[in-house]
């Protein structure tokens, strides 16, 4: 059955509203400062699947997760105490930004977004509305890009809602700000390895990981 997507305002009380819907098992479009996003809740076994359906996603491919704090990454991803002070560092330098870092994570949290791996993705956007849309829902959100899976990204709230029109609850006006993909890195015990090349450049993300090294003594 089609959903009647609606088109928000810019208004704070419309980021209310956007996660109430997602509290609510709904799935909304909110732009960010890399590509246009669909967001749901990452503990809602349905919206995961339902943002796998409607994009055709791969499901042996998982989803991001956003936050708007580094502690709160740190506490899902499992690192013991000198890797997670290196860690903290080395995001201090990108984060809020448009880099997506994948550690293996803790057991019990968040494996409907995994696709079955131990590992997860998450980045803290630099982008204000959406970071109070965080704090709005209080929790993580689970992220991927508003396109259907090997068409180009989306940039726009207009042509969101008219690709996913009757697909998804709702739809934040605007557009994204770089029109660029994160960088994707994978921390593989202390070696980084680029998962997918982004608006971050990797030369600068690698220089900033060794420099991180003197750091921890």
């Amino acid at each position: 059955m089609a959903k009647n997507t609606i088109m928000l305002s810019n208004e704070h009380d419309s980021i209310i509203k956007a996660a109430d819907i997602i509290k609510s098992g709904g799935i909304i479009a909110f732009p960010t400062e890399t590509v246009f996003g669909l967001f749901a809740d990452p503990d809602n076994q349905k919206s995961v699947e339902d943002i796998y359906n409607i994009k055709y996603r791969e499901s042996n491919k998982p989803l991001s997760i956003m936050v708007n704090e580094i502690e709160k990454a740190l506490n899902i991803w499992k690192l013991k105490s000198r890797k997670r002070e290196r860690v903290s560092n080395f995001l201090k330098c990108f984060w809020p930004g448009a880099l997506t870092l994948v550690c293996k994570k803790e057991k019990s949290i968040f494996n409907n977004v995994t696709a079955g791996r131990d590992t997860i993705g998450i980045r803290y956007p630099d982008y204000k509305p959406l970071n109070e849309l965080l704090i709005a829902f209080n929790a993580p959100l689970a992220s991927t890009s508003a396109n259907i899976s090997g068409e180009p990204d989306l940039n726009d709230a207009e042509e969101v809602f008219r690709r996913f029109k009757g697909l998804i609850d709702a739809v934040f006006p605007g557009k994204s700000v770089h029109g660029r993909s994160s960088t994707v890195i994978e921390l593989d015990n202390n070696v980084l390895n680029i998962l997918r090349k982004g608006f971050i450049k990797p030369e600068l993300i690698l220089k900033k990981w060794i420099e991180t090294s003197k750091d921890i003594i």
